[in-house]
């Protein structure tokens, strides 16, 4: 979906992490939802790019049958009319490679774990999108873990301030571990050296949201921005 918007040239400065819920609110109007993306005036000034992830068993994942995401002609129309420049849909279910390999019967072919198929696609959209939009918005089911990881790693390739990224996001980010090691074999931003690094990050991002401490948001964004090759 792509829309000609006459404008001077941005930049991405931000990413956002929404849930199918919170998306579909955006699109119905609500003025909460338009206000946390576009404050203080609620109104859409520039482009922004998005990002949607869901998979065949969503709505079963999450026990409601409204819960996939679908950019169907009446949502692409609503999409352009906020200013929406482009949209990328990804078909990842929310699952560790590792357990799927493991456990093979127990998915179906609706199931799809990351893979680099799905990072070039990302890559590719965020190269065309990165001097047209100045706002990412990145989806999931909840907006925590496949989107948490996307999101992390779209912000990192952007070079944006992570420390931005996952102050606006922390309440809601649980990066998937595997999403982000995945991503990281291929384009070495966080240099993770085993799955365990990805892991051990995405569970220090848990304890600063779960068990706060003065320091800890802090110590997560120090983290991320040291892991470089």
């Amino acid at each position: 979906m792509k829309q000609k918007i006459i404008s001077q040239k941005v930049k991405v400065n931000r990413v956002v992490l929404l849930s199918v819920k919170e998306l579909d609110e955006l699109l119905e109007g609500d003025e909460a939802m338009q206000e946390k993306l576009w404050s203080p005036s609620g109104v859409p000034n520039e482009p922004w790019a998005l990002i949607s992830i869901s998979s065949d068993r969503e709505g079963e994942r999450m026990h409601d049958p409204n819960a996939e995401f679908r950019l169907t002609p009446a949502n692409k129309k609503i999409l352009t009319d906020l200013q929406c420049l482009e949209a990328l849909p990804l078909h990842i279910t929310d699952i560790l490679e590792a357990h799927y390999l493991e456990h093979k019967a127990l998915y179906d072919s609706r199931d799809t774990y990351f893979n680099k198929n799905h990072l070039t696609q990302i890559t590719s959209f965020l190269e065309r999108i990165k001097f047209s939009v100045s706002m990412l918005v990145v989806n999931c089911g909840f907006g925590r873990s496949r989107s948490g990881a996307i999101g992390l790693f779209s912000a990192k390739y952007l070079d944006l301030d992570i420390g931005t990224f996952i102050r606006e996001n922390v309440v809601r980010i649980s990066p998937n571990p595997s999403i982000l090691y995945a991503c990281d074999q291929q384009i070495p931003l966080f240099g993770f050296r085993a799955h365990l690094d990805a892991t051990r990050l995405a569970r220090a991002i848990w304890r600063a949201k779960h068990r706060p401490h003065p320091n800890a948001l802090e110590r997560v964004i120090s983290l991320v921005k040291a892991r470089r090759t």
